[in-house]
Formats: C-alpha cells, structure tokens, sequence
C-alpha cells in the first residue's frame, strides 16, 4: 500500500469513529459525562462541555463537507424547503423573548442539520446507518451497564416513576425514545442484511429490553407501530400485494398509531398524580399554551425562547409544576416557539419526507430506503406527548434531515452527491 492510500485508509477510519461518536453525543449518550440534561438543553442552560463538544462536532463536520463545496450547493439547492425553514427559525431571533437562548439555539439547530448534510455527502444510506448501529449499540450497552451496576442512578427511586429504569439519561421517557429510534435502525438493517448478522439482533434485543425497563408507554406504542409497519411492508412486498391494498394496510397502522397514540396521553393524564380527568396534568398544560400561542400565534416567542425566559412563569403558575421545560407536545411546542408559520414549514417538510420516501421506495427496493416512512412514524408518535420536533442535537433530527436529502438524490443522478471512498 502506498504512502497516500495508507493516509487515505487511516482519515477514512478515523472519520467512521468520528461519525459513530457524534451520533453517541446527538444521542445525549453522554449525558452524566457532560452534566446535562434534555431539561437544561429545553430552558437554555445546558452545560459548557457539552456545549463546546456539539461545536467541535458540527465544526468538523463543516470543514470536511466544504471541501467538495460543490456537493453542498447542489444539496442545499435540492432541499431549499428546508433552508427556508432554517432561516425562519434563525429569523425568530428579531422577535425572540429571550434572543441570547433562541440565537444559540438556531445556530445548534443549522449545526446539526449540516451534520446530517455532512453524512449524506460523504456516505450511502446503507453505510451510515450502520455505522449509527454501532452508536446505539454503545449507547444501549451503557445504559444496560447503568442500570445493572448504578440502581440508584440509573432508576426512578420515588414516585409514580419509581422502579422505571433512566438508563444513562436523566429520565425513563428519554431513555424510552432512544431505545425506540434505535429499534428502528437495528430492524432495517436486520432486514437489510437479510436478518444474518448477530451483532444487530444484539442491538435491536437490548433496545427492546430497555423499553420494558422504561416503562415509557409511548415508547411501547411507537414500537408497536413500527413493528407492524414495518412487517406489514414486509409481507405485501412478499406477496406482491397490489398498490391499492398496501396503502390500505399502511393507512390501518397510522390510525392505529394515532388512536393508540391519543389512548396513551389520556392514560398517563388520567393517572398523573392519582388524579381523575380534568384540567390538571398535561393536559392543564397544554391549555395554558395554548392561551400563551394565541398571545402570539403567527411568529411565536423565539425558537427555544419561550421556557427559558419568564413568557412561561404564567404556564408553570397555572399548572404548579416546578419545571418541565416543554409542553409535553411537540406541535404545541413548535407553534408556541416559531408560531403558525413554523408549525407549517415543518409539516411541510414532513410532507416532502413522505413523498420522496414513497419515491424512493419504489425505485430502491433495499429495506434501509423505508427510513423515511419509519422516521415519520416516530416523530408524529412522540410528538403527540413529548418536545420531538426540530430539536437540536438531536440525532433523530440528523436522520430526518438526511432521510430527506436521500430523498432528494434521484433528481440529480447525472452529478453523484457524494465523494470516492477509498476501501479500508
């Protein structure tokens, strides 16, 4: 082997270790390490390490896609929808109640968006989703490790949560929500590999297990119904069912989705605190939100501003919670921060993910090209009870925003988007 392909051989392991480890961080995999906390992340007080660990992250990920800046403009010019967004997001800032937070936060948002931009650029769908299994692996490994050897850390020891497992995150439902996006990427590549691979039913069994531990019933939920999408695609693509009885079949799973969904927030509300139904709990919240938004409806508070500046104290008055930092909604989250127009450009954005994912689908049979549909899946189940949309540093992000730039790739197959890679 000569001197440059060994360097060439050397920067391409070290860029797989460095997307593997990136997707730990945007996995808050190292939430104790860094002392933070989706809360402190929510109300503008994560902490420095994590901070400047997100920065060297997004850095380097900028300067290794600018040197192909061409590859960038033809990215950015087939996904304009989404710049939009991110500059709407950015402009809030002008407007912002708190624009130090909602500045800071825009940034951390385009930062993790580039590093999806990034991922597309430099790997096909099949590797880089492999390469995000070994980070959930990890990240599953190590909430295992927590629970079995740090209880008091690692479990809810008092009230309605007590016995729920956290994991290496600071509460059950954040646990519950990685463990049900890595289910998602562990089952397509089972599939993928033809369900041949031990490590991947590792993965996809520890993810499992860690949501029973959780207790987290959205997650039970959003796996179920990724589960039965998935292996209702399965079975037609099997049987070559017609077009027409698929999207029948996909249509049953999302109002199962949606019922079950809407089944789980009335059950956890219901059960908050022993109380009855009434205004109290989540759903006193959302009221006192949505009297906040119509204060506000159009443009918002500022993305990230509204729970971080004192426009919140009249919610948390209301409610008498001490803190959640969110509006356990992700729609409601979204509008309360960006406003109508906001809430829209990202459904939009849903809505292209869906169309060029059904594209995709039909022109790329390999089972990992289903992301879109189960991305969707996902983030329409969380989002029903929890912040889930347009985060930053979050990987789930990250793969939204790259599922839709794959999406895009077909349109522009006379000039291929990403780079040679020299075999390691």
């Amino acid at each position: 082997m000569s001197a440059a392909a060994r360097r060439f051989w050397i920067n391409d392991r070290t860029e797989r270790l460095f997307v593997i480890l990136s997707a730990i961080v945007m996995l808050n995999g190292l939430v104790f390490l860094l002392n933070t906390s989706a809360a402190a992340r929510d109300t503008g007080d994560g902490s420095m390490a994590y901070q400047a660990v997100c920065t060297a992250i997004y850095g380097l990920a900028f300067a290794i896609a600018l040197s192909r800046p061409a590859g960038v403009g033809r990215l950015i010019a087939a996904n304009l929808p989404l710049v939009l967004f991110l500059a709407y997001v950015s402009l809030t800032v002008l407007w912002s109640v708190y624009p130090g937070v909602s500045l800071r936060r825009a940034t951390a948002l385009i930062g993790t968006t580039f590093l999806a931009g990034y991922a597309v650029l430099r790997f096909p769908l099949p590797e880089l989703l492999r390469l995000y299994g070994w980070a959930f692996l990890v990240v599953a490994v190590a909430a295992l490790a927590a629970g079995l050897l740090f209880p008091d850390i690692a479990t809810h020891t008092s009230g309605r949560n007590a016995g729920a497992w956290n994991g290496i995150y600071s509460h059950k439902n954040d646990l519950g929500r990685a463990m049900t996006l890595g289910c998602l990427v562990f089952l397509l590549l089972l599939w993928q590999e033809r369900w041949a691979k031990p490590v991947w039913w590792l993965g996809f069994l520890l993810c499992l297990t860690l949501i029973g531990l959780s207790q987290s019933k959205t997650a039970y939920v959003v796996t179920a119904a990724l589960l039965s999408l998935l292996g209702y695609i399965g079975v037609s693509r099997s049987f070559r069912l017609p077009v027409s009885v698929r999207w029948l079949g996909i249509l049953a799973v999302v109002l199962s989705v949606a019922v079950l969904g809407a089944m789980t927030v009335l059950e956890d509300v219901t059960s908050l605190l022993g109380r009855d139904m009434t205004f109290t709990g989540r759903t006193s919240i959302w009221t006192e939100v949505v009297l906040q938004i119509q204060q506000r409806p159009w443009f918002g508070y500022g993305y990230r501003a509204f729970w971080a500046s004192d426009a919140s104290a009249v919610v948390y008055a209301h409610v008498g919670w001490n803190s959640f930092g969110h509006a356990h909604n992700g729609f409601l989250d979204l509008t309360v921060e960006t406003g109508l127009v906001g809430l829209g450009f990202f459904l939009l954005l849903c809505l292209m993910l869906a169309r060029r994912g059904l594209a995709v689908t039909r022109n790329r049979p390999e089972p990992v090209f289903l992301l879109p549909l189960g991305l969707l899946v996902y983030l329409f189940g969380f989002g029903l009870s929890a912040h889930a949309f347009a985060e930053h540093g979050d990987l789930a992000w990250v793969l939204f925003c790259a599922a839709l730039m794959y999406g895009a790739l077909p349109l522009y197959r006379t000039v291929p988007l990403t780079f040679e890679r020299v075999p390691s």
